[in-house]
């Protein structure tokens, strides 16, 4: 007669080794029917205006990027020491292209023209 212990051991087995078997026969479906957007990032024209955030969430969500924005003022000194690092990293580094490219903008919530752009975001 077996022991209760090997017996929990033999049924762990198969079950291990019948996952193992599932996991390479299947596989991941994606999660969208389209293509994915190989494309390469973009570094847009500081954001002034409403108008221009709104045509860049549009543009990026038709074309299925993502769209960093960096948030910065004429008077903040830690505003001019990111948005270099973020620029390197886009433009030279190629951050994100591998996953179908990244939109940049920076947006100056310090423009008289941006309305509240700022409040609504």
């Amino acid at each position: 007669m077996k022991s209760l212990s090997s017996t929990y051991r033999s049924l762990a087995r198969q079950y291990l080794i019948s996952r193992s078997q599932i996991k390479s026969t299947t596989r991941a479906r994606p999660l969208s029917t389209t293509p994915p957007n190989l494309t390469k990032n973009r570094i847009y024209d500081p954001i002034r205006s409403p108008s221009d955030f709104d045509t860049l969430i549009l543009l990026s969500a038709s074309n299925r990027t993502a769209l960093i924005t960096l948030w910065t003022a004429s008077w903040c000194p830690s505003c001019r020491m990111v948005a270099p690092l973020i620029r390197q990293l886009i433009e030279e580094e190629g951050a994100g292209e591998e996953r179908g490219g990244v939109g940049y903008a920076e947006i100056e919530f310090d423009s008289p023209t941006l309305g509240d752009v700022a409040g609504r975001y």
